[in-house]
């Protein structure tokens, strides 16, 4: 895995033929797939500047995200979106960058309250245009690779189902898009995360010698669990019980 870690550091020394084909999950996922399959349409289109004039080229590029753990998505059109420059205090400085100089494409995503309009989801914009300006100096082969690598890599922690609510644990979302995801083997922390909807930081607290407390910062939502649970994996497990 070392040579793939420096693929997302430095893009230019990825080279998959190096790797070892019988243990290379993404070679083997490349050897797979057809003429017909997402990935390949995508890169395709995209290096011959010809992506927006396909058939149904929306759902190809939603398809690639969603299989990047991207979900809710409901279009994706061509345009500039510009974000804002912050200052210390979290407030906009009124100067503003382009989130997408290389893909020139928009992504939006369904709010979870139905009866708010599509708002433009920053995160798949981003992760969409790095992979637009990564794949735009490969050879097609190459571009597949790492467009299905980079596909594994985003997606995010599964959800855990916290209680008979529905209520759930996400992931804290990493600085940028191509930012490491936690995954069931991490250790949990102090902060282990968001709670779904209602967007609150969660807590997990000490509370005695053989037990801790998950609290959300936000809704006083509190489940106790077990000292001796300490990775997200065990966590799941133990709430499934």
């Amino acid at each position: 895995m070392t040579l793939v870690k420096q693929a997302l550091d430095e893009p230019k020394d990825y080279h998959p033929e190096d790797r070892p084909e019988e243990s290379d999950p993404v070679r083997i996922f490349v050897e797979s797939y057809k003429e017909s399959d997402p990935v390949r349409i995508f890169v395709e289109s995209y290096k011959d500047g010809s992506l927006t004039d396909i058939k149904d080229w929306e759902q190809v590029v939603i398809a690639i995200l969603n299989s990047a753990g991207f979900e809710e998505l409901v279009t994706v059109t061509p345009g500039e979106c510009r974000g804002n420059y912050l200052d210390q205090d979290g407030s906009a400085t009124g100067e503003t960058y382009s989130v997408n100089p290389y893909s020139k494409l928009i992504v939006y995503d369904q709010s979870p309250f139905d009866d708010e309009k599509p708002s433009v989801d920053s995160a798949a914009t981003q992760w969409l245009d790095r992979i637009c300006r990564d794949i735009k100096q490969r050879d097609l082969k190459d571009a597949a690779s790492y467009v299905l690598f980079q596909c594994m890599e985003t997606r995010p922690l599964e959800p855990i189902l916290l209680n008979a609510f529905n209520e759930r644990l996400l992931e804290y979302p990493p600085n940028h898009p191509m930012g490491k995801h936690t995954r069931d083997h991490d250790e949990l922390g102090s902060c282990i995360g968001i709670h779904d909807i209602c967007r609150g930081w969660v807590d997990l607290k000490h509370i005695s010698r053989t037990h801790h407390a998950i609290v959300c910062r936000s809704c006083g939502l509190r489940v106790v669990i077990p000292v001796d649970i300490q990775t997200y994996g065990q966590l799941r497990g133990w709430l499934a019980t």
